[in-house]
Order: structure tokens, then sequence, then C-alpha cells
């Protein structure tokens, strides 16, 4: 383990291990969420009662309408 936990990520690097890390199974998740809702808010939001609402189907065989409607990279969406 090299000491990267050390370094504030730049952009590139925040928006990479963003997009890649598993947030929603991370003890932080509620954290990490309730600061990007209330970043420059003035009203701030409490998130503790908010659940994750899934976009996509958590079971991809439960349908195939929406690989349709997604195309051939409906496996990278």
């Amino acid at each position: 383990m090299g000491d990267d936990y050390k370094q504030f990520p730049n952009d590139d690097k925040f928006v990479a291990a963003f997009v890649s890390k598993d947030i929603y199974n991370m003890r932080s998740r509620n954290y990490i969420l309730s600061h990007l809702e209330n970043y420059n808010n003035k009203a701030p939001i409490v998130i503790e009662n908010y659940t994750i609402e899934h976009i996509m189907p958590q079971n991809a065989n439960s349908n195939d309408e929406w690989k349709r409607e997604l195309g051939p990279n409906w496996k990278d969406i």
C-alpha cells in the first residue's frame, strides 16, 4: 500500500475514484452524499431518512426491454 491515502486528489483523480468505487456499500456513504447534497447550500438538507433509488434494475435478467432501449452497450451503461 502506498501513501495515496495521504494525498489530496486533483479533480481527475477524484472523478475516476468516484465513478469506480462502490459508494453504495461504504460506511461513509451518507457522509459523502450529505456533503455533495449540501455543498454551497444555504439551507442544509438532512439526508438520514433518504433512501437510495436505483435507476437501473438490480437484476439484469429481469427484463429485456431496458436492454433494448439502451442498445448494444447496455452492460457498459
